[in-house]
């Protein structure tokens, strides 16, 4: 009798009650005769590993979908190495395999409008997430809106602290763009206090280290922003080598390479 002979729809029934109806998919794989003569404790075997390898995809997709990557098809086997752009391949390399997660190690990912750094931004926590650990990527502008709207509400700004403090990793990308005045200054300072020496955060900017000040403000307030960030953090300069631009003429010359197809 094959496996699918085995499970009726009452131990299906149970099976998802129990939550693992990833189970029955896994056994209704083994219904063929290729399984037919293995050992009854090897077929359980690999009935578990496929019924986790199920499931653990299914937390991945979730954990991507809801990490709202700007880039959800980012993936370190896609990173562009050149050498107008400073990336070591064995730095992207460790950065994937998210050790910073452990020792809550920030990074910057500096550079040019077009160089890739949203895209980087959004492949690192794509990673995390393959580890099933829990990343979102927001817009230092969108952050700003929802803190706007937080602050009409009762507790709303100390809600929204606990949601985006709670990420294991965190994408602020467009840090700085605009320059923040002294409340969204102490919003975000709050938020990196609560991250710091717990979490990592990774920024993405167009600003290098030395103007970070003054697009803080300056003052204590500036000192302290910064203070919990650059003593604890990798620096990944995208350079240059404008990506999109990159990209768009490879497109290009792809399809121009296609034959015509018309009648």
């Amino acid at each position: 009798m094959g496996v699918r002979g085995m499970l009726d729809s009452e131990t299906r029934r149970k099976l998802s009650e129990l939550g693992v109806a990833e189970l029955a998919l896994a056994f209704d794989g083994q219904s063929g005769p290729d399984f037919a003569a293995f050992p009854f404790e090897e077929r359980i075997q690999h009935a578990v590993d496929s019924a986790w390898s199920i499931k653990n995809n299914s937390r991945i997709k979730s954990l991507v979908k809801l990490a709202y990557l700007r880039f959800p098809e980012a993936d370190i086997n896609r990173v562009i190495y050149d050498e107008r752009r400073p990336l070591e391949r064995h730095t992207m390399l460790d950065l994937a395999r998210c050790s910073f997660i452990a020792t809550a190690t920030n990074i910057v990912i500096n550079g040019l409008s077009g160089t890739g750094k949203s895209w980087l931004g959004s492949m690192i926590a794509k990673e995390a997430c393959k580890l099933t650990i829990r990343s979102r990527y927001i817009r230092v502008p969108d952050l700003m809106v929802e803190w706007e709207d937080a602050l009409s509400r009762n507790q709303g700004v100390k809600k929204l602290l606990r949601k985006y403090g709670n990420y294991k990793v965190l994408v602020l990308d467009e840090w700085l763009l605009e320059m923040p005045d002294e409340r969204q200054c102490h919003f975000l300072l709050e938020l990196i206090e609560r991250r710091y020496n717990e979490s990592p955060t990774i920024l993405c900017t167009q600003f290098q280290k030395k103007d970070w000040h003054i697009r803080l403000g300056g003052g204590v307030l500036a000192d302290a922003v910064m203070d919990r960030i650059v003593h604890n953090c990798i620096w990944l300069e995208t350079g240059q080598f404008n990506v999109r631009e990159y990209v768009a003429k490879r497109h290009e010359a792809l399809v121009s390479a296609m034959p015509d197809r018309r009648l």
